[in-house]
């Protein structure tokens, strides 16, 4: 239990939490976009490095997609559109402790490339989202934001039980958009040498940009210099192609397991670890 509690104090330190009053920034001059780190509205505490991240994976987006160190660290890999967002409220681990939101996303899976291939559905569990009692909506410097069709590539790694449940966080989700492939950010990927991927450059994309919250748009800026989609990102299928022939032929059993937003969620516990001994 001391153990746990000291692993949730480290994990919380990650927190950049957004707390943003719904009305507001729905009614921001659509003109001029609000940036999520620069709206009055928001209070913000310093990143920290999550608790059992893997030094390998900090590099997982150094310029090349290192597809390999994806695929071994995924216990699922699957292509998928998201077909609902629930948002649940955790019950405080200790007295007087505030409760936490959680998001649940579940995907219609529509190939698996790695894991369970009879699996039709998948729900993932991220630590943050939308409290409706405050209307206020909380997310982490390490999450992604997922709307309603959205089209993607995960690579799931332990589900349910991390702030983040993808191989390097928000760099285990690639994006399809009309038939191209683009990281969690908006950067191109592209083909290099040797037929293998590579982050290219930024680009403006409008589900990046844009995202829905319990029926309330929000919009993160751009730089005025980001263009518009370029025509370098990779075809959809020339990524999965690839992932088919480097992935495990034959069903793995992982580690992978379906979130449950029925489940009653305990909070993390943000009690303070005793200082560490001289």
């Amino acid at each position: 239990m001391r153990n746990q509690r000291k692993i949730w104090f480290y994990i919380i330190g990650i927190f950049l939490t957004l707390c943003i009053t719904v009305p507001s920034f729905a009614e921001t001059d659509e003109a001029a976009p609000a940036v999520f780190d620069k709206t009055p509205d928001i209070q913000q505490i310093p990143p920290a490095k999550e608790s059992g991240s893997t030094d390998e994976l900090e590099s997982v987006f150094s310029g090349k997609l290192k597809l390999k160190k994806m695929i071994k660290s995924a216990d699922f890999i699957f292509v998928g559109v998201v077909e609902k967002i629930e948002y649940v409220m955790s019950t405080p681990a200790n007295i007087g402790q505030g409760r936490v939101p959680y998001t649940f996303v579940t995907y219609n899976v529509e190939e698996v490339l790695k894991g369970d291939a009879s699996r039709r559905t998948a729900t993932l569990q991220f630590i943050g989202g939308m409290d409706r009692e405050t209307s206020r909506y909380m997310t982490t410097s390490v999450t992604p934001q997922f709307d309603l069709g959205d089209r993607d590539i995960l690579f799931v790694q332990g589900n349910t039980h991390r702030i983040c449940p993808l191989v390097g966080n928000k760099e285990g989700r690639l994006r399809i958009v009309k038939g191209k492939v683009f990281t969690e950010s908006g950067r191109s990927i592209e083909l290099g040498g040797n037929n293998d991927f590579l982050i290219g450059s930024l680009n403006r994309l409008d589900e990046v940009e844009k995202t829905v919250v319990d029926g309330h748009e929000f919009k993160t800026g751009y730089d005025p210099k980001v263009a518009g989609v370029t025509s370098n990102a990779v075809d959809m299928e020339l990524v999965l192609e690839k992932l088919r022939s480097m992935s495990p032929r034959s069903p793995q059993v992982s580690g992978f397991m379906n979130a449950n937003p029925s489940v009653v969620l305990e909070g993390p516990d943000m009690t303070p670890a005793a200082p560490p001994s001289r």
